[in-house]
């Protein structure tokens, strides 16, 4: 597969060691951290991004996002498939949660 992954720039370091060990091919977009401060401006900027990725290039969009003060609410596929994580927050994705 080929995916499209739209992340947090504070799991740049994590993603980038999961990326080179994949048997995907993955291409990694960071986005500034603290858009959980603010959500709303976060979220726009993540759907400019989901929306921007190209028409055939990629199986699936990856965010690398969590809830995260509900940024990631109302987000929408342009035209991909759009894999969301179930988390709470990023302190999930790096300790693990039920």
């Amino acid at each position: 597969m080929f995916l499209k992954v739209i992340a947090c720039e504070i799991a740049i370091r994590e993603l980038r060691h999961a990326a080179s060990r994949s048997k995907n091919l993955i291409d990694l977009e960071f986005l500034t951290q603290g858009y959980h401060d603010i959500p709303a401006s976060g979220r726009d900027e993540i759907q400019e991004r989901i929306d921007a990725v190209p028409d055939g290039k990629y199986d699936a969009v990856v965010l690398g996002y969590a809830l995260c003060s509900k940024i990631v609410v109302g987000l929408k596929p342009s035209r991909i498939r759009l894999i969301v994580p179930r988390a709470h927050d990023c302190i999930t994705f790096f300790l693990g949660s039920n």
